[in-house]
C-alpha cells in the first residue's frame, strides 16, 4: 500500500494460488478496495488483511474494475459484460453488449455515473441502476482508457497502430 510518500510491506490478501495474480484493483478509500484475480475470486482489502471473497459469476475475470464508493464497484469485461459488485450482495452480471471486444477501461466519477469503453471504441453508461449503451466517440479506434470527472462527464484515449 502506497501512503502518498512510500510503499508499505507486502500484503497477502488471497492465498489460494489457483486464482493466480491479481488484476485489476480498485479503491474508493484507504480502507475499501477490492481486487479481482483469475476465475473470477474476488477480496475486499481493508489496507491491512483480506475482509471476505467473492465468486464473480461464470468465474470470469474482468478487465477493468472503478469503486467509486465504499461497498460499490463496477467492472467490464472480456465479451463485452459489465458487472456490479456490492458488499451486500456480491457480484452481479448486468448487460451483455456484443462479445465482439471486451471492455479495457472503467471509470466512476460517482457512485451514479460511469462510463466503460471497449477496444473497439464500444462505450457503455452507468447511471445508478443499470448499464446502457451509449453512442461511440466520433473517432473510433482502439481504446486505452476512459476517465470520468465530476461533472459527469467522460475523456476516452485512442491508440492509433500506423
Amino acid at each position: 500500500m502506497f501512503n502518498g510518500t512510500s510503499w508499505g510491506p507486502n500484503v497477502d490478501v488471497l492465498t489460494d494460488e489457483q486464482y493466480g495474480a491479481f488484476s485489476p484493483v480498485s479503491c474508493a478509500t484507504v480502507t475499501f478496495c477490492l481486487v479481482v484475480g483469475h476465475g473470477g475470486l474476488s477480496a475486499i482489502f481493508d489496507g491491512t488483511k483480506s475482509l471476505g471473497e467473492y465468486f464473480v459469476p461464470g468465474g470470469e475475470t474482468p478487465l477493468t474494475l472503478s469503486c467509486p464508493a465504499v461497498g460499490l464497484c463496477l467492472a467490464g469485461g472480456w465479451q463485452g459484460q459489465t458487472y456490479t459488485f456490492n458488499t451486500g450482495s456480491g457480484w452481479k452480471k448486468q448487460q451483455t453488449f456484443g462479445s465482439s471486444t471486451g471492455y479495457v477501461s472503467v471509470s466512476c466519477s460517482s457512485a451514479t455515473f460511469c462510463v466503460a469503453a471497449s477496444s473497439s471504441g464500444r462505450t457503455a453508461v452507468y447511471r445508478g441502476a443499470t448499464w446502457t449503451m451509449a453512442p461511440a466517440p466520433p473517432t473510433a479506434g482502439p481504446v486505452v482508457s476512459v476517465s470520468c470527472d465530476a461533472l459527469n462527464s467522460a475523456l476516452v484515449t485512442f491508440s492509433w497502430v500506423v
